[in-house]
């Protein structure tokens, strides 16, 4: 079938988004594709597309579970019915579910979490269905130079082998020059087809407020959060400051407004993230945990209260704003201090000498006996170098359950040589981010534009915008208020009737 007849059947649209039918056309050709779309871009279409006209199973690896939920759930509601999901957080009846509906054919498309393309007998049990294409969804997580590390991308390529050498589709919305060699290093994939985007999303607006400290940025959240067009985030540096201004601005604003983080139970974080991309919740307070893949398409501002750790970390995250295309405004609470706090947490997640030697000296004394839940575990350095240890076959992780729990086995021990090699290593990575913080804070304190200076920052001389820039270029965030030019055109073009009723219909 011509894929823009396609895509106006099967999936509604009338024309593609840059980038999206070069990336399916390449894999039609047979080639392994790196795609880097600007977030809000349209990445999902291109598997689900590319699902519909291969023979065999498209394979999804996302980085979170909820993640996962949330795009399974949205393409089943969407008429999207012959996607499955296989994580192990699944209760073990749906879990036998989704295999019969796979073993029935009645699966195209497959979500999976990275940690189950390590385990040798699901593995086994996928290879016996033809694997068209493994799809690597946030890729920047195999880079540990990119803004959201998840060692266990860094495995994918292992399973190659096993389901007979699938075409590999890596996706992302944000990657430097360096993450993309990353990507195509570790997941094996050197000669593939790359399709680069401007990251620019020219109906972003970027506004920088500069305060004295955490008194001038909570007046202004009292100020500007009645008057500003929701929905909108507030994103917090910690989990403690998370809870503690979610809590002060509902008592303030005299109304609930919900902290997320990845500390929550499962069920909390569940019932947040579902209540806010469906209205009933305007505004939360999280941290950078909440927002990877979330699919809402109205948001109209984020806030970050305190500097962000990277500037790809900050476009991931502003990169939520106006997916419907209409206009929003970023906004970041900067006083200089922000520096050195900001410095401090990027510090925190990367493990020092002394930390290693610690953590090695912990594996010898408890040996077997060691064991840490990839998916709840929040001690960054600690998984950081267990991680290390496995890629350099120092130690051997063994999965002892479904619920996500390794214990690590000592192969051979390391000496001081070892161990001042690898801290040289994390070293390095501390000094590369370090010099990314240092060029952002450059670029949020130089008085010139804030989106040149972003986007040069990623080699990029395109920086156009719709309506207002910057800070610096002059912007007016009265005209993201209620009842502003901004929200007539946002609300001046709703939906028939006839529209609302095909979005809710099944897909023929």
């Amino acid at each position: 079938m011509e894929l823009n007849i396609l895509l106006n059947e099967r999936f509604g649209f009338q024309d593609f988004r840059p980038g999206q039918k070069e990336i399916i056309e390449a894999i039609l050709g047979g080639k392994h594709v790196l795609g880097v779309l600007a977030t809000g871009s349209g990445k999902t279409l291109c598997y689900q597309m590319l699902s519909q006209l291969l023979d065999g199973l498209t394979i999804v690896v996302s980085p979170l579970i909820s993640l996962m939920e949330d795009q399974w759930t949205r393409m089943r509601q969407t008429g999207f019915k012959d996607v499955g999901i296989l994580h192990s957080a699944l209760a073990k009846d749906r879990l036998q579910k989704e295999w019969q509906m796979i073993e029935q054919k009645k699966r195209k498309l497959i979500l999976l979490s990275p940690e189950r393309l390590t385990n040798p007998a699901f593995l086994e049990r996928l290879a016996q269905h033809q694997i068209s294409l493994l799809a690597i969804d946030e890729a920047h997580c195999v880079s540990q130079w990119g803004y959201d590390f998840r060692p266990d991308y860094l495995k994918i390529k292992d399973s190659y082998p096993v389901l007979r050498n699938p075409l590999v589709m890596a996706l992302t919305g944000t990657a430097s020059p360096k993450v993309q060699s990353d990507i195509l290093y570790h997941l094996g994939i050197e000669d593939a087809e790359k399709i680069i985007l401007s990251m620019n999303r020219p109906n972003i607006a970027y506004h920088v407020e500069r305060v004295k400290g955490d008194e001038e940025k909570r007046s202004f959240l009292i100020r500007e959060l009645p008057r500003l067009t929701g929905p909108g985030i507030i994103y917090a540096g910690t989990r403690r400051e998370t809870e503690e201004l979610a809590d002060w601005l509902s008592d303030r604003l005299k109304m609930e407004i919900p902290a997320y983080h990845a500390g929550l139970p499962t069920e909390n974080r569940a019932l947040i993230q579902t209540q806010f991309i469906h209205g009933q919740t305007p505004l939360l307070v999280a941290t950078t945990a909440f927002g990877m893949g979330i699919d809402k398409e109205n948001i109209r501002f984020v806030i970050h209260y305190q500097m962000p750790t990277s500037i790809e970390g900050y476009l991931q995250e502003t990169g939520r704003i106006g997916r419907d295309g209409k206009d929003g405004v970023a906004i970041l609470l900067y006083t200089p201090d922000d520096f050195a706090i900001t410095a401090s947490v990027l510090d925190y997640s990367i493990p020092n000498y002394n930390q290693i030697k610690e953590f090695y000296h912990r594996l010898i004394l408890q040996g077997d006996n060691l064991s840490i839940h990839h998916e709840e575990s929040d001690h960054l350095p600690l998984k950081a170098f267990l991680y290390r240890l496995e890629q350099g076959d120092w130690i051997e992780s063994v999965r002892t359950s479904e619920n996500g729990k390794y214990h690590y086995i000592l192969k051979k021990e390391l000496d001081e040589e070892d161990i001042s090699l690898i801290a040289a290593e994390w070293e390095q990575l501390r000094m590369e981010k370090r010099k990314g913080l240092a060029c952002f804070n450059l670029i949020i304190s130089a008085n010139d534009c804030l989106r040149k200076g972003i986007h040069q920052y990623f080699g990029e001389k395109d920086h156009g915008f719709s309506l207002f820039c910057c800070t610096h270029c002059g912007i007016d965030l009265r005209m993201y208020y209620t009842h502003s030019r901004t929200e007539t055109e946002i609300s001046a073009q709703p939906r028939s009737w006839e529209e609302e009723l095909e979005l809710l219909l099944p897909i023929k």
